[in-house]
């Protein structure tokens, strides 16, 4: 009982000390705070958007070149689904990423419940850790089946092998050379494309 009295009178003496002011914050520093969130958010998101902007003019310009409907670069999920066609491989191992995602947030939300601490709730975290691992296989497959189309597309417009290690490494890089550059897209080479040519 003593030791929490003298921790009440020794926390009492602390509030009161005039150097007190400096473990507090301030309106200011909060204001102040708020505005750096805020504009760092908005800055994220100019980056976000401009990047995808981007991405989605180089992926316009290959499909040109690959005669697909152009429009199509630009939306999400289905890009990527064309891509892997015009690669020679099926368009929906593009839902292996996407349930990647889900497996994700679903693992991230069983972990959390199983972290609560009733023992009961320990089957939940090991569900997570469950549905982290599939997290992983799933996007591992989706990115090597990405890389095989590229590969593929590469050779299609005449690009070497080794330029699919450009697009492992930096594939926005190698979307604007193959897209911008003078090369001819050619179906007679590398593997016969899954889509029907639709035309330019």
């Amino acid at each position: 009982m003593g030791f929490l009295s003298n921790l009440a009178a020794t926390y009492s003496t602390y509030s009161t000390y005039p150097s007190s002011r400096y473990y507090t914050s301030s309106p200011v520093a909060d204001e102040t705070a708020g505005i750096v969130a805020a504009v760092a958010i908005i800055i994220g998101l100019i980056i976000a958007i401009g990047a995808y902007v981007l991405v989605s003019i180089f992926i316009m310009k290959l499909f040109k070149k690959a005669g697909v409907k152009p429009w199509i670069a630009w939306v999400p999920v289905y890009n990527q689904w064309k891509f892997l066609q015009i690669g020679g491989y099926p368009g929906g191992l593009v839902f292996l990423a996407v349930g990647g995602v889900i497996l994700y947030i679903i693992g991230m939300v069983l972990m959390f419940i199983g972290s609560l601490g009733a023992k009961q709730l320990m089957v939940f975290a090991i569900l997570g850790v469950l549905f982290m691992c599939l997290t992983f296989v799933a996007c591992v497959i989706a990115t090597v089946f990405q890389c095989m189309a590229a590969y593929q597309i590469g050779k299609k417009l005449g690009k070497e092998g080794a330029w699919v290690v450009l697009y492992i490494f930096c594939s926005t890089i190698w979307m604007g050379i193959c897209g911008l550059d003078s090369s001819k897209w050619d179906d007679s080479k590398g593997k016969k494309r899954r889509d029907v040519v639709a035309k330019k």
